[in-house]
């Protein structure tokens, strides 16, 4: 929700379903992964920039309790 962007780790079920890899962040499997991750996003600004950006931009989509909201009556709708 800040436009920032994430690498989050690839073992945690719930945080890595949220973070498309290559388009709203990175997933890492351990500390070299990581370690790489966040050296793509120091070395190319621009890259850290649109992944923020599309991140928020889906969190603002998908995340915010009018969606979820949606979701919920959409279930019981079923």
């Amino acid at each position: 929700m800040r436009g920032k962007p994430v690498v989050a780790n690839r073992q945690c079920g719930p945080t890595a379903s949220l973070v498309r890899e290559g388009v709203d962040g990175f997933l890492a499997n351990d500390a070299a992964e990581l370690a790489e991750s966040l050296m793509k996003m120091a070395e190319d600004t621009t890259l850290g920039a649109r992944l923020g950006t599309a991140g928020k931009e889906r969190a603002l989509i998908e995340f915010t309790q009018s969606a979820a909201t949606d979701r919920f009556l959409a279930l019981l709708e079923e």
